[in-house]
């Protein structure tokens, strides 16, 4: 007999690539999926209780084999309480915690139970111990201990050594035993009639793992490697020509039959692509050396279907759609709407999904239809337009189609010039055209300045040539196209030939002549020029007295300066006279008297207010000696002047020598030197 130990998954037209998967899991209390089919049913905390079971039923009728990893956790002494594989038909709940290790009371049941705390009342042996046990009773010197206990492991007493251990369990119900191994030791072994005396002939029953703390405490988890009931082996159908990945994991080696078909037959994943249905078998062998057998039958039927469907498609609301699907003899059809056709009028709008099936290929079409109502087109009456004045033409319908009479394939259209216009407009096998014969009309010419002036008093006459059949209408009613201008304002003329016009307006503004003032006669430095301006926004010109015609004049020069500044209305005159002067004049003495007879009595700078100010002022004796100084002073100060004395008694006789920093009204500065004599 051959164990079904691996599930199998096929996906049709692709490789779907399928895992052993472990959902369906009801985790209670304490426990926590940690991913990658492991559990953690306790953490290594007292008082806590926490179990999986799997919320659907197995069948204890059939054989299985069950290989997992478990972990006791690292406390030896203290340490508590266990773990149990539990079989029992009532619910998806936890037992009690501490000693009962999740599991007590639970009833009818059958659990392999791994204690690793020894409970006197429960008669437990001193070593961590292994056995099978009946309706949630944990002692062992019941009847309901049906097998054990026995260490869990052969070579120590001790479990709770932080490793991960391997345990196998099998059932065989046609010579209904259960074996339980442990890192590939038989650790226990039972002989019975499970179904019928542990739960009353139901074979059906909820499978899982509990755990418990209690006073003391350990880690309790378990990683799931294989369990029959969740990765059996199932049979599976494909088209012609499609494949499927296998996926087979628990082993350390594989071996596939038959090879044909199988892109690798000594590997737990091979794609396997059979031309004809195929029994395939493989032997695993695992870690412990022993030999698993399970087998599937791939069907392989029908003829591949390549069928095409156009997508989404828009309809004259009038027109039909004949589908004829291209399909290998024996195709089947179903259609959304319940039909069995490969021939059919989609001609109503909606969605169309056809499931084609032929043996085992398949494939899914689908389509949106839409309609809409044929495309109309009415350009109106041939039309005589303006010259100048376009018409667009809009042919816009439901149409997904144009054609004009030129090639073009636009909607719309622009016209500037005379002629028949024709459009096509197409909407699947639905059509309508139109046409329209356009003229145009001339347009009078009208040519007006936008702005004029008039002068004071004067009159503008406006004499326009007039256009045979054309009338000619002013803002004010007049229809002459003379017109005289006496006011400024707006004047607006209107001219029409049949129902074209053109329009034109004149701004006139009042203009006055230029009025300028040079200013008054006056002098300049020479270091200083003056910029003359006769600027009027009124001019149009100017004429200088030397024939310059710039709005400004620089003089440099003594001299009489007159221009002209002129517009249309007039001229206006202006002149100035204007002196130079050097601007620095300044007379030094070399002798003064300073005998107080109220002449010539101090040595000063004498000017007629060319200096603004003496900077700095120093006079020496022949020694080198300072006798006199002074810093920013008014030149005509009365304290800008030596007097003869040095600090407050007359100085000799003598020639003293002196130097002077003086700033002139034109801004110039410099430095004076020379000789004084001081006469007594």
């Amino acid at each position: 007999m051959m164990d079904r130990i691996i599930a199998v998954a096929i996906g049709v037209l692709s490789i779907v690539h399928l895992h052993a998967q472990n959902d369906g899991f009801v985790l209670n209390g304490s426990a926590v999926d940690l991913g990658g089919d492991c559990y953690r049913l306790t953490a290594q905390v007292n008082n806590l209780v926490g179990s999986i079971w799997n919320e659907t039923q197995i069948n204890l009728n059939e054989p299985f084999e069950a290989l997992m990893e478990i972990e006791l956790g690292s406390n030896d002494d203290p340490g508590a309480d266990g773990m149990v594989f539990g079989f029992q038909p009532v619910s998806t709940s936890i037992g009690s915690v501490g000693q009962g290790i999740g599991f007590e009371g639970v009833s009818p049941s059958l659990g392999i139970e791994f204690d690793t705390y020894a409970n006197g009342v429960y008669a437990d042996p001193s070593f961590d111990h292994i056995a099978i046990i009946s309706d949630g009773v944990m002692s062992h010197d019941v009847a309901t201990n049906l097998a054990g206990p026995a260490p869990i492991l052969s070579s120590s007493p001790n479990a709770e050594d932080g490793q991960s251990h391997l345990v196998r369990v099998v059932w065989e119900p046609s010579i209904t035993r259960l074996e339980v191994y442990v890192d590939c030791d038989l650790r226990v072994s039972y002989v019975g009639d499970i179904v019928n005396d542990i739960f009353g002939g139901d074979p059906m029953v909820y499978w899982g793992f509990t755990a418990a703390t209690g006073g003391e405490n350990n880690l309790h988890q378990v990683c799931l490697t294989y369990l029959t009931f969740l990765n059996a082996l199932e049979d599976q159908s494909i088209c012609t020509g499609d494949e499927v990945q296998l996926e087979i994991n628990g082993g350390t080696t594989y071996d596939w039959t038959p090879t044909a078909g199988l892109s690798d037959p000594t590997i737990g994943n091979p794609v396997a692509s059979p031309t004809v249905t195929t029994e395939y078998v493989v032997a695993v062998t695992d870690e412990c050396g022993r030999v698993f057998f399970d087998s599937l039958i791939i069907d392989v039927a029908g003829t591949p279907i390549d069928a095409t469907l156009i997508p989404d498609t828009l309809l004259c609301d009038t027109e039909d759609w004949i589908v004829t699907l291209n399909v290998p003899t024996g195709t089947d059809a179903l259609w959304s709407d319940n039909s069995t056709l490969l021939t059919r009028n989609l001609n109503a709008p909606g969605s169309y999904t056809v499931e084609l099936t032929n043996g085992n290929c398949a494939q899914s079409l689908s389509t949106e239809v839409t309609t809409a109502p044929p495309p109309t087109i009415d350009f109106g009456a041939d039309t005589t337009l303006c010259e100048g004045t376009p018409l667009v033409l809009d042919a816009t319908t439901s149409a997904v189609r144009y054609l004009w009479e030129d090639g073009t394939t636009e909607p719309m259209r622009t016209i500037t010039e005379g002629g028949t216009y024709s459009v096509t407009a197409t909407l699947s096998g639905c059509t309508d055209s139109d046409d329209i014969t356009v003229a145009f009309a001339p347009v009078p010419t009208l040519e007006l300045d936008s702005t004029a002036f008039i002068c004071d008093g004067e009159v503008v006459d406006i004499d326009i040539l007039p256009e045979p059949g054309v009338t000619y209408t002013w803002q004010d009613g007049s229809t002459s196209p003379q017109y005289s201008i006496a006011l400024p304002g707006t004047y607006t003329l209107t001219a029409a030939l049949g129902d074209c016009i053109t329009q034109a307006s004149i701004d006139v503004t009042t203009l006055c002549a230029p009025d300028i003032s040079l200013g008054s006669d006056t002098t300049i430095c020479a270091s200083t020029p003056l910029i003359l301006s006769a600027f009027d926004s009124l001019a149009v010109g100017y004429v200088w007295q030397d024939g310059s015609t710039r709005d400004t004049f620089r003089v440099t020069e003594s001299g009489f300066y007159a221009v002209q500044a002129f517009n249309e209305c007039g001229t206006a005159f202006g002149d100035i006279q204007v002196l130079v002067d050097d601007c620095r004049s300044l007379y030094i003495p070399t002798a003064f008297s300073p005998n107080g007879d109220g002449v010539n009595d101090e040595f000063r700078f004498y000017q007629d207010g060319d200096v603004v100010s003496i900077v700095q002022w120093r006079i020496y004796n022949r020694l080198g000696g300072e006798v006199f100084e002074i810093d920013r002073a008014d030149p005509d100060a009365l304290g800008a002047a030596w007097d003869g004395n040095h600090n407050g008694r007359p100085v000799a006789a003598d020639t003293y020598t002196w130097w002077a920093e003086v700033e002139y009204k034109d801004g110039f500065v410099t430095v004076l030197t020379g000789d004084v004599t001081v006469v007594r």
